[in-house]
């Protein structure tokens, strides 16, 4: 193999490392946001059952269940935003996981014809003996029978 092909060859390797490690960083991604998005339903509802509960409580209970509540409440903001935020750095990888499928797509076919390219260099660079003995049986046998 010649240099370009070795070198097309490292290219495409590279791309596909690339396709793989997007992917599953994106695959990652997406399992922290599942995985939040139950975190933060959980929190809603002992929120809720909090709430629900405050009527049968006591003053002194009901004021610390209250600041737990409100505490949940807080985490759950922050829990949306960073959920928010994921969803842009998933769709940002998403998109990146595409390019690198695309590369690697591009890469494969450089070294397609980098491939035909050498074959076709091969051939250009050899005699054409085979070519040249019809030839010559040819004009032998005409050159015999005339």
């Amino acid at each position: 193999m010649s240099n370009h092909l070795n070198s097309k060859t490292r290219i495409l390797g590279v791309c596909q490392l690339q396709n793989r490690l997007a992917r599953q960083i994106y695959l990652g991604a997406k399992r922290d946001i599942a995985r939040m998005e139950m975190s933060r339903e959980h929190l809603r509802k002992m929120v809720g059952e909090m709430l629900e509960n405050e009527e049968n409580l006591q003053s002194s209970t009901l004021a610390s269940r209250m600041e737990l509540g409100h505490r949940l409440i807080a985490i759950d903001g922050r829990q949306k935003n960073k959920i928010m935020q994921d969803r842009q750095a998933a769709a940002t990888l998403q998109s990146e996981v595409f390019f690198s499928a695309r590369r690697v797509d591009r890469a494969a076919m450089d070294l397609k014809h980098a491939r035909k390219a050498s074959v076709h260099r091969q051939q250009q660079n050899q005699p054409c003996s085979v070519r040249s003995h019809r030839i010559a049986k040819r004009q032998w046998q005409e050159g015999r029978t005339s």
